[in-house]
């Protein structure tokens, strides 16, 4: 679970980029499109019943008048087998038969006349479409895809196509997961985009018994409501509970007291909030630079004073003279870190030879991804950038401290937060959560904005000001003197970057953390801020939305070199395969990578020779599909054994 990727070519393309092309040539097995074709021809039929019954019997009452009444002597003409007569039908709905007309023959009279009439309409109206239908996919797209949805079990049902869904399908995706979507807006600018990972998407209001049946929700593992819609969602996830009781859903809602409530109904973490996903990140990135992302240890390993403790991922690049060269271990040992990725001269990606194991040696050029505490994490940035500082000026010296660091003259101990919407509130809440606690001062501009939500952030900040945070005025008021961070975290894109180029106007070395929402933009606005400036929620909240759909009770998960890992906790039992282990053994040989330990209700520090004992209560990161295994093993439950685990291949 924990170790290297060694690749030695350079990919120039961006890596979402890269991930994209890959899940673009995707393509249908086969056996599903021939189960599709015939389940759509079956279809096809049903909807043309009456004109394929009526075609049927036409034809069978000419060919049995031709066969045993028409008399084909006074004709001139030699008798007829079933086949020249079934033929001759043929003709005479094209009206091209050249049989004579009988004489004193009613019924003769009468089919002559009446066939090619109801040949007509039945064969070029009725046949004909049907044939069309049948060759002609694009013609009936919204028919075609439920005939594919029909071949699909195991998978997830994703309502609503949006950024962050449309993000949460194709992390599925890469997962090996497959998924059915459904959007009543076949407008949408996420359709054709979807449609061309070849995921099949259902047209119709989710919330339809008969839409989420086309979706196969009776053959789904479980569903995702994802509109931007609270009730909406609510409304997606009952009429799932009544077609399919029991079946695991993941709610998107906005509303917080909405999202206490709900899950008395549709069981614990099965309601998100993508804000409240994404802020967790957004904070930690303002008091450690090269922050990626952020994790949650489980509630048992808070703080004394319940404050939760957080692991931060730290993407860094080893630069020449660093003294990082050499055994990880070295480097984990030194700054009470972990290695979660190692890649060999090149961007932190999937593809390429894998070596699960811890790597052997780190190098010069490559890329690490570090798992730990946010002051180790920084205590990590700053010395190895101290090594590049000697040989050329860097920008990028200030550094969260609540005392003033060597070489400055005062601490940079604040961190300014603009914008006090869904994401700022939230945003403001995390860093109240954060160990050590940084001063906090907000900046909102609209003098609309909800009073009760100012007078709820009035208690965790430092100061509070009303105005601009474009103006250099209004971020000076604020206090960027003594900033380590400047978060931009509105609800518009634009007004986020103006904030960063006025910060950055002020105060060339600040850090920034700027809330986007488009994904593609963010990692194009890193070229200007640099790299880990620009955050997408989608991209944020996308893993846990992901892993909840995959794995019921998922609080929290991240997204590190396109695997998504998540946070549990288990207790050793005397006899399972964890006792008597240490924690570097655990990591060689079940891939499992202990965070935290506590012994006797203490907290105990974990170093690589840490052995534990029966009675410990361990935090191990897992990837997805090891969770799923657990899973599927044991009965969920809050403290979880470890007996028939095995690392997953």
């Amino acid at each position: 679970m924990v170790g290297a990727m060694q690749n030695r070519e350079y990919d120039p393309i961006s890596s979402s980029e890269a991930r994209l092309q890959r899940l673009l040539r995707r393509r249908e097995p086969l056996w599903r499109l021939v189960a599709a074709s015939i389940y759509d021809v079956y279809v096809l039929a049903r909807e043309a019943r009456v004109t394929l019954i009526g075609f049927a019997v036409l034809a069978c009452v000419n060919v049995t008048y031709l066969l045993f009444i028409y008399d084909h002597v006074a004709a001139g003409v030699r008798p007829f087998s079933v086949l020249s007569a079934l033929y001759e039908t043929m003709r005479m709905m094209s009206l091209e038969t050249d049989l004579p007309i009988p004489d004193g023959d009613v019924l003769g009279d009468v089919l002559f006349f009446v066939t090619p009439l109801l040949g007509l309409a039945l064969l070029f109206q009725g046949i004909l479409n049907f044939g069309r239908f049948v060759l002609d996919k694009g013609s009936r797209r919204e028919g075609w895809q439920i005939s594919l949805a029909r071949t699909y079990r195991n998978h997830v049902v994703v309502c609503g196509l949006g950024s962050v869904t449309y993000r949460v399908i194709r992390e599925l995706l890469e997962a090996g997961y497959e998924v059915v979507a459904i959007e009543r807006d076949w407008n949408s600018e996420f359709l054709e985009a979807t449609l061309a990972l070849s995921v099949p998407v259902i047209h119709g209001d989710a919330r339809s018994r008969e839409v989420l049946r086309n979706a196969g929700i009776t053959r789904a593992r479980s569903v995702i409501a994802g509109l931007n819609d609270d009730l909406a969602n609510v409304e997606i996830g009952l009429s799932a509970r009544r077609l399919r009781p029991g079946i695991p859903v993941v709610l998107r809602i906005f509303n917080d007291e909405l999202d206490l409530n709900l899950e008395q109904t549709f069981g614990h973490n099965s309601v998100f909030s993508a804000s409240a996903l994404a802020a967790p990140t957004l904070a930690a990135a303002a008091l450690g630079r090269s922050i990626a992302h952020v994790l949650p240890l489980p509630p048992q390993f808070n703080y004394a004073d319940g404050a939760p403790r957080f692991l931060g991922v730290l993407q860094q690049q080893i630069v020449p003279g660093s003294e990082f060269v050499g055994p990880p271990e070295e480097l984990e040992e030194r700054f009470e870190v972990r290695v979660l990725r190692h890649v060999a001269g090149g961007p932190l990606r999937r593809n390429g030879p894998q070596n699960h194991h811890a790597p052997r040696r780190i190098e010069y050029g490559d890329q690490v991804a570090l798992l730990g505490p946010l002051d180790q994490l920084e205590r990590v940035r700053l010395f190895d950038q101290s090594v590049l500082n000697h040989r050329q000026p860097i920008v990028g010296l200030r550094s969260f401290s609540l005392t003033p660091l060597p070489g400055t003259d005062r601490a940079f101990d604040t961190v300014i937060v603009c914008g006090l919407g869904r994401i700022g509130f939230r945003v403001v809440r995390a860093l109240s959560l954060m160990r050590p606690r940084p001063r906090v001062v907000l900046v909102y501009q609209h003098p609309d904005t909800d009073r009760e939500l100012v007078e709820d952030v009035r208690g965790l900040v430092a100061d509070l000001y009303q105005g601009d945070a474009r103006l250099g005025t209004v971020l000076q008021h604020a206090g960027i003197e003594r900033a380590c961070a400047v978060i931009a975290a509105t609800g518009d894109d634009l007004t986020n970057m103006q904030i960063g180029l006025a910060a950055r106007r002020l105060a060339p070395d600040i850090d920034l953390v700027l809330r986007v929402y488009n994904e593609d933009l963010a990692e194009r606005l890193e070229t200007l801020f640099g790299p880990h400036t620009t955050f997408s929620v989608p991209a944020l909240a996308a893993p846990t939305l992901t892993a909840a759909a995959v794995v019921q009770g998922v609080d929290y998960a991240i997204e590190v070199a396109e695997q998504i890992y998540s946070t549990i906790a288990l207790r050793v039992e005397p006899g399972d395969r964890l006792q008597g282990r240490t924690v570097a053994e655990l990591r060689q040989q079940q891939r499992v990578l202990v965070l935290a330990l506590r012994r006797a209700e203490e907290h105990v520090k974990v170093t690589l020779a840490t052995r534990l004992q029966a009675g410990d209560e361990v935090a191990v990161l897992i990837n997805l599909r090891q969770l799923e295994q657990l899973h599927a093993w044991q009965a969920p439950r809050p403290m979880r054994r470890f007996r028939r685990f095995a690392p997953v291949t």
